[in-house]
């Protein structure tokens, strides 16, 4: 499946499949295939995630952003995506909150399933999810949260957890995509709210969160793994959320080190990229150059939201041969510096 979920489906089980002998002569002989990403170091092919977090923390709009990066192929506060269709399953915020972030972090039109779940209970509605998965052919699933599309259930009760995520997890084994699930955090500050059982019977695990000491802990978040059956666990990711002309950009930033007498230093605001990209493009310039000019992979969808952004602003123009500058610059033909082909100097 990869970027375009075409690898092979599994077929469904007969009597005889639900026991099946491996080949581990196979499996000895031969290196394991590489691990499948869909979000680098996040999401797994055939793989259920867990992201967790406190309300208000923005595990939404982190899962809203990740939907965007697949979608269109873009890094995420520099994590890796791979282009793909992405499912976004919302049992939490309502169709007005979805449509406001929908805009507010430039979701694109194409790629993306947006889906408001309404009495819907993973208990006794995975068979409707699951044919819609084979509707919509997605290589990402986020649901938006366990504890709204599990009304009524008891995150506590070990086997009753265990008995709505393991077929979730088996289901998205059987599929194919990957899996993203949002959840609570408890007060005591645990990695979520509920049972063991939870963590069990999910594949990799993060919880987003703010460090209480940090003094730019309304923007700055950690995305911290604790759990990472596939593969060895990341480091901590430290991220940046905030809101700039009723639109949300997520960004990397640098780690908080208070806790050890330091200052705290974090990645450049959205806003003081602008005037770098701005002076960089003095001189027309392609995308790509453009982008590293600043610090930025071409493929940053920070990076290329503020293009775009720039251009519809008036900030930045296009030239016919897909070059960028601002405007009024002179090209070297304009200015008589390069003469144009065919013409003498």
């Amino acid at each position: 499946m990869s970027a375009t979920r075409l690898a092979s489906q599994r077929p469904a089980m007969s009597g005889h499949d639900r026991l099946r002998v491996l080949d581990v002569a196979q499996m000895v002989a031969a290196e394991p295939p590489p691990i499948p990403y869909v979000i680098e170091g996040i999401a797994i092919e055939r793989t259920l995630t867990l992201i967790s977090g406190r309300e208000g923390e923005g595990k939404s709009l982190l899962g809203m952003a990740l939907t965007a990066g697949v979608a269109q192929g873009e890094s995420v506060a520099g994590i890796e995506c791979q282009r793909t269709n992405v499912l976004l399953v919302d049992a939490e915020n309502g169709e007005y909150e979805i449509h406001r972030r929908v805009k507010a972090l430039g979701l694109p039109s194409a790629g993306v399933t947006v889906v408001e779940a309404e009495d819907f209970h993973l208990g006794r509605n995975l068979a409707d999810l699951e044919s819609l998965i084979e509707r919509v052919q997605p290589g990402l699933v986020i649901l938006d949260s366990f504890r709204s599309l599990w009304p009524g259930g008891d995150e506590n009760d070990s086997a009753a957890v265990a008995a709505v995520l393991d077929p979730l997890r088996n289901m998205l084994r059987r599929q194919g995509p990957a899996g993203i699930l949002l959840h609570h955090v408890s007060r005591a500050g645990n990695d979520y709210r509920g049972t063991s059982a939870i963590g069990a019977s999910i594949e990799v695990g993060f919880r987003l969160a703010r460090h209480p000491k940090d003094p730019d802990r309304r923007d700055r978040r950690s995305l911290h793994c604790f759990k990472s059956r596939p593969a060895p666990e990341p480091e901590d990711r430290w991220l940046r959320l905030h809101v700039e002309r009723e639109q949300v950009f997520i960004e990397a930033a640098e780690s908080f080190v208070g806790e050890e007498g330091g200052e705290c230093s974090h990645a450049p605001k959205r806003t003081e990229l602008a005037p770098s990209l701005i002076a960089a493009a003095a001189d027309p310039t392609e995308w790509p150059d453009l982008a590293r000019a600043i610090g930025r992979s071409p493929k940053d969808g920070t990076a290329r939201r503020l293009r775009d952004e720039l251009l519809k602003a008036g900030e930045l123009v296009k030239l016919d041969d897909g070059r960028l500058r601002v405007p009024g610059a002179k090209t070297p033909i304009e200015d008589g510096t390069v003469a144009p082909t065919g013409t003498a100097q």
